[in-house]
């Protein structure tokens, strides 16, 4: 079970970075760019958000943003709430990427709606926020 779990994230992950350069003449986004676009918010974050979200530590995760800051998807910019402080946000390029891999994301959720037979998406989703649930409480 859980070998199928972690493949079918992997899988969904994989599908997403082919995605968002299409032509690969754009800069080489790595599945592990993915834990960044994934827990960015709309107007920005800090990266120690990004790398609490991410259960990763502040150094990995800002790597991957000074990766995705020298492909030019990202940029950092002064919080307005705490001027000391920086939000990495998208930039205009960043942006493409997330617009390309949400209709590919759309795509794809449309097909497994109907390869499905029977179980609806938001059923399968629901059981896998049943499972994480699960796995997340206090052993007892």
């Amino acid at each position: 079970m859980a070998r199928a779990v972690k493949r079918a994230g992997n899988a969904l992950v994989e599908a997403l970075r082919v995605t968002a350069n299409p032509d690969g003449g754009g800069p080489a986004l790595r599945a592990a760019h993915a834990q960044v676009f994934e827990h960015l918010d709309p107007g920005g974050a800090r990266v120690t958000a990004l790398a609490e979200r991410a259960r990763m530590t502040h150094q990995a995760m800002g790597e991957l943003v000074a990766d995705l800051e020298q492909a030019g998807l990202l940029e950092r910019v002064t919080d307005p709430a705490d001027r000391r402080a920086r939000l990495v946000r998208p930039t205009a390029a960043g942006h493409a990427v997330l617009t390309r891999a949400g209709a590919r994301l759309r795509v794809l959720h449309d097909r497994w709606a109907r390869e499905l037979e029977g179980v609806s998406v938001a059923q399968v989703v629901q059981a896998l926020g049943v499972l994480i649930r699960i796995c997340e409480e206090p052993r007892t």
